[in-house]
């Protein structure tokens, strides 16, 4: 490319870019207006589906962590599927929740044979048991079921829902091992995690 190509490339980039704000949200720049989904976080999880505004497919549910701009539960709208067959959802609505958090604790949402929509959240080393509320577009929480049993708290949960309408419950619990290494605070400039041949000095934690 010539010096001239090259100063024409830096002034239509310059000028796609000119309608930006600083901390707003990019808008996409495929020709069909797609883009990733992206709750505007730093990680966004999906915890479950549902039928919650009566399209052929479910919609997915979305929860963001303490990172980011946008804190919270979401719903996306099924949209359809593009032309490989992926799935495609419309823009997210917010999700109301019992908790008294930014975000919800680790949870799963499923859908049961009847359409009711279920959310189950680790709360306190207890399970809270929610279900979809459809005219006020959130969960009610119903009530919270103790877990015992346990070597340790719980990190995460899923649910299989099974023909018979039961449900298991799979939770997933560490082996208590601690992962970072000792030390001062790992957003100290002096924390080094890694000894002189580069190898990690702290442990490495198992799940169950």
């Amino acid at each position: 490319m010539s010096s001239l190509g090259c100063v024409l490339f830096a002034v239509v980039a310059l000028s796609r870019a000119a309608g930006l704000e600083s901390g707003a949200v990019i808008p996409s720049g495929a020709l069909d207006g797609r883009g990733p989904l992206a709750a505007h976080a730093v990680t966004s999880e999906p915890v479950g589906i549902g039928h919650v505004f009566g399209g052929e497919e479910p919609d997915l549910f979305v929860a963001t962590g303490r990172h980011g701009r946008n804190k919270g539960l979401f719903v996306y709208p099924w949209a359809g599927r593009g032309p490989h067959g992926e799935p495609v959802f419309g823009v997210r609505k917010a999700v109301g929740y019992p908790f008294d958090a930014e975000y919800p604790p680790s949870g799963h949402i499923v859908e049961m044979a009847g359409g009711a929509i279920h959310g189950l959240w680790l709360h306190d080393n207890r399970m809270g048991h929610t279900v979809w509320d459809r005219s006020a577009m959130r969960f009610e929480e119903r009530e919270r079921i103790r877990l015992r049993g346990l070597p340790r708290g719980a990190r995460s949960v899923a649910a299989l829902v099974n023909p018979d309408g039961t449900v298991e419950l799979l939770l997933e619990v560490g082996d208590g091992v601690r992962y970072r290494a000792e030390g001062p605070s790992w957003r100290s400039p002096d924390y080094d995690p890694y000894d002189g041949r580069g190898i990690w000095r702290g442990e490495l934690p198992y799940v169950g």
